[in-house]
């Protein structure tokens, strides 16, 4: 990968980001999880957690993408507050 100022990673796209990294394996541990959950919570507490960590990684690409700064910053909070949602399921 290039490099920048001190030997840093350039950053190209979303899924180079540590923190979508991060996120999407979190995002495969729901998923992995949930598979046990009970079949009668499908649409209900196994949607609501998946949705909300599903959102996080969004956000976070999303974020990435938008050019604005405050969208940007905005749009890099909102993963903090999906992932307090999906502490409080």
């Amino acid at each position: 990968m290039d490099t920048g100022i001190q030997g840093a990673k350039k950053i190209k796209h979303f899924t180079d980001l540590d923190v979508w990294k991060e996120t999407h394996q979190l995002v495969l541990g729901i998923y992995q999880i949930t598979k046990s959950f009970p079949k009668q919570e499908i649409y209900g507490l196994t949607n609501q957690i998946r949705r909300s960590a599903v959102s996080i990684e969004s956000n976070i690409a999303e974020g990435f993408n938008r050019y604005h700064y405050g969208e940007n910053q905005l749009l890099l909070w909102m993963p903090v507050v999906h992932l307090e949602s999906s502490k409080a399921n």
